[in-house]
């Protein structure tokens, strides 16, 4: 096991120095004031594989302070004492009371929740975003993987800190620690997903100046739906659903009929795959779409999108016809009612759909008009 665990050592050791290369070949736009998708998970790999092994060296040697503080000893060289980069042990030498082997066992975990900490402490003094996303995502992963990741780890049988953490043996110690382990997790976990947090994160890579915007916008028309739908779309363009349904739940307060507001729900649901959701969303939306030919027939599109994936292709080619009645020109209309229609073995009709797909599409999309041209073919 401990070879296996070293040559997966190995591998992380090549992946690490691949970002860290990255990183290095990409510096200038990498640490510039745009934080894209690319130095997002440049930054997380680094992160994880720059700031990892310092945590694992810290925890072990937590392991060995405490072994020497209880009177122990550790063979340093003689194997009592591994460290792999991204794994190790300690083997503590002396005898020890039931309560000295839960110290030892606690007391590297403790450290690695400490350093988890000390990234969060560093945030507010930070000033470049690459910096501040690259603290908050090692937080992410050292206080994850130390509170919940090792823990749970232990579940699956494997013999680690925890088994001795948690032990019967040690129920007075053990008991108001896991409350409070417990507690911690709970407290973090809701704190990572409050509105606070996912502005922030948001102002990090999405800039904090079009969110002041937005937000100015909003106090300056209260009662008005338009610059709060302009927010959630705004947060919804930033992959932060949570805060882009908030914002249209709370249009549809104002607005309960909403049509771009419900079409925007029912495109959020579409994408997670919550079909019956995304369905009653685009059918509220129908009933004041209509005054707008654009929008009635993307609802129309979407709830379509959801029959077809309900398995109701029938009904589905019937709302793919609707939405391509209002809105004749676009591509994906065509090429979904294809498939809806091939699906009601309609096969002439179907390749009819996806020739003027590969015709539509020639020049604006190359993928979809090749992929029109082979489902034609083998239609």
């Amino acid at each position: 096991m401990s070879t296996l665990f070293d040559l997966l050592a190995l591998f992380y050791v090549f992946v690490g120095l691949r970002a860290i290369w990255t990183a290095s070949k990409n510096w200038r736009a990498f640490t510039d004031e745009h934080l894209t998708a690319f130095d997002r998970n440049l930054a997380s790999q680094l992160a994880f594989f720059i700031f990892v092994p310092i945590g694992v060296l810290l925890h072990e040697l937590g392991h060995a302070v405490a072994t020497y503080q209880v009177g122990g000893t550790v063979d340093w060289l003689g194997g009592g004492f591994h460290y792999a980069l991204f794994w190790g042990y300690v083997i503590p030498e002396g005898r020890f009371t039931v309560l000295q082997d839960w110290w030892i066992a606690l007391s590297g975990n403790l450290v690695s929740v400490l350093f988890g900490f000390l990234p969060l402490l560093i945030l507010p003094f930070a000033k470049k975003a690459w910096v501040k996303f690259t603290l908050l995502t090692f937080a992410r992963i050292q206080l994850g993987w130390s509170l919940v990741g090792y823990p749970l780890l232990t579940l699956t049988g494997i013999d680690s800190d925890w088994s001795t953490i948690y032990s019967t043996r040690t129920l007075l110690v053990s008991a108001p620690l896991f409350v409070t382990h417990v507690a911690l997790v709970v407290a973090l976990f809701l704190a990572d997903r409050s509105r606070w947090v996912k502005r922030w994160e948001v102002s990090l890579y999405a800039g904090g100046d079009q969110l002041r915007a937005l937000d100015d916008a909003i106090a300056a028309r209260p009662g008005a739906v338009d610059p709060i739908v302009a927010r959630g779309n705004y947060f919804a363009a930033q992959d932060q659903v949570d805060l882009a349904i908030g914002d249209y739940r709370a249009a549809l307060k104002l607005d309960p009929q909403n049509p771009r507001v419900l079409y925007n729900l029912g495109q959020i649901r579409l994408l997670q795959k919550n079909y019956g959701e995304a369905e009653k969303n685009f059918r509220a939306a129908l009933a004041r779409a209509d005054v707008d030919p654009q929008i009635a027939g993307r609802v129309r599109y979407g709830l379509a999108l959801c029959l077809y994936h309900r398995g109701k292709a029938k009904e589905a080619v019937a709302e793919f016809s609707q939405a391509i009645a209002r809105v004749p020109d676009i591509a994906e209309f065509y090429y979904w009612r294809g498939l809806a229609l091939r699906q009601t073995h309609d096969d002439l009709a179907a390749r009819k759909d996806f020739t003027r797909v590969a015709e539509m599409a020639a020049m604006t999309n190359p993928a979809l008009a090749q992929q029109a041209r082979q489902m034609a073919s083998n239609t």
